[in-house]
């Protein structure tokens, strides 16, 4: 059945099953079924149990019998009864002759004819039995579709408290990613004008130097006489040269690791370990999973490369770079390390990379819900702390290991070194 036709049924039956309750309540402008037999019943019982030879001189039993017979009038005439010949018209039909048969017991009365007016008893008897019956069918009819439309609405209100708690759920997802995206762009600014000024620092402090010692020097060689001397100098600037060289390049490795154009994603980690010690001095122990190359990044089904010459790295190999190798950064600029480890793993679908050292460590000061010297399992609402006290690195960190879909850990004490851990989705090649 559609829920158009129940619909339209369930009213009926809805306004059958009030005219019916009306019908049977106080007040009401019709009589009903109830006060029908009620007055028959009286009728009834007089015409049994009383001495019949007596019954018209004492009861007025023939006034009784045109009482009745106005108010079963009334009842045919009323809306309910229209509703009981609209529902059940062949009983309808032959319930009709009661009326017959009350002017018939009226006049048996009057004849004092106890055979026919006993007849007559069992034959409206049976004409108000089949209204009871037509009655009681049709209350528990109504009744049914009540409980039909009653439970049609109740689902209807479940699935639209659902649909509504799902929309709403949807639209506050989205609300919070697009807040999430307006804070990472403000952020990403942020970063990008204190990218420029330490490059701009970083240059001025070495290449402008450099540029401005190896000028002075190479105009000091037109004013040296002794060709010992002027070779000398000429040699100072070789070597100032060539380190100017290793400085820029060093820069332009920082800006853009070029290692992702002709090496594989393992081996990127092995050359920045090895930098990284051949930098600092720092002993920098590496394990990288032998599957690692025969993995994706499942950053929420991104496909992105970079504009590399193989075109196998996405922008979230990047990424994961990106923080290895801020991590590096700091270990090498706060740490005071003489060791550390970078452990890449792939397990379950996650690539796991982890960095940690033996340090100093720090005490980041947070109060937002942590275990005093326990900082593992950061929230947003942790990380947004951190970058109102001023670890941009480490809340930069955080956008890029969200962008990801995945998660980062630190772990840090005074004098017990850090640990971070980077955690990201991936699958196997040719799963993507």
């Amino acid at each position: 059945m559609s829920a158009k036709n129940l619909f339209l049924r369930t009213v009926g039956a809805l306004s059958l099953f009030t005219f019916l309750m009306a019908s049977c309540g106080s007040g009401s402008p019709y009589p009903s079924i109830s006060d029908v037999s009620g007055e028959w019943l009286a009728i009834k019982n007089t015409l049994t149990y009383a001495n019949f030879s007596l019954v018209r001189q004492e009861t007025g039993i023939e006034n009784k019998i045109d009482s009745f017979t106005f108010t079963l009038t009334r009842f045919l005439d009323s809306p309910v009864a229209g509703l009981y010949h609209k529902q059940s018209l062949q009983e309808m039909g032959e319930a009709a002759g009661i009326t017959t048969s009350i002017q018939e017991l009226k006049t048996s009365v009057q004849n004092s004819d106890t055979g026919a007016v006993f007849l007559m008893i069992l034959e409206i008897d049976s004409a108000l039995d089949m209204l009871q019956e037509i009655e009681t069918s049709l209350s528990d009819r109504s009744l049914n579709n009540f409980y039909q439309l009653f439970m049609f609405f109740s689902l209807l209100t479940i699935t639209i408290i659902i649909v509504s708690g799902y929309l709403h759920s949807r639209l506050t997802k989205s609300e919070k990613r697009e807040k999430q995206t307006i804070a990472f762009s403000r952020e990403a600014v942020i970063a990008q004008e204190k990218e420029r000024q330490r490059i701009a620092q970083e240059l001025h402090d070495t290449v402008l130097q450099d540029l401005l010692g190896m000028s002075l020097m190479t105009y000091s060689i037109g004013n040296v006489e002794a060709p010992e001397e002027r070779k000398r100098i000429s040699t100072d600037v070789s070597k100032l040269h060539r380190e100017l060289i290793q400085r820029i390049r060093n820069l332009c490795d920082n800006l853009i690791p070029l290692d992702f154009q002709n090496l594989n994603f393992g081996d990127v980690f092995r050359n920045a370990a090895i930098k990284f010690q051949e930098k600092t001095g720092v002993k920098c122990h590496l394990s990288i999973a032998e599957s690692l190359d025969k993995v994706k990044l499942d950053a929420a089904g991104a496909e992105s490369t970079s504009a590399s010459s193989a075109g196998t790295f996405s922008t979230q190999h990047l990424h994961c770079f990106r923080i290895t190798q801020e991590c590096l950064a700091n270990i090498e600029k706060h740490a005071q390390a003489s060791e550390v480890m970078v452990v890449v793993l792939v397990s379950s679908g996650t690539l796991e990379i982890t960095v940690s050292d033996n340090g100093r460590g720090f005490t980041l000061g947070l109060t937002s819900g942590f275990t005093k010297g326990d900082t593992r399992g950061y929230t947003p609402a942790v990380y947004r702390e951190l970058r109102a006290q001023g670890h941009l690195g480490l809340w930069n960190m955080y956008e890029r290991a969200a962008s990801l879909g995945g998660a980062l850990d630190i772990y840090s004490k005074p004098g017990k070194g850090t640990t971070i851990t980077l955690r990201v989705p991936c699958v196997p090649k040719g799963h993507l």
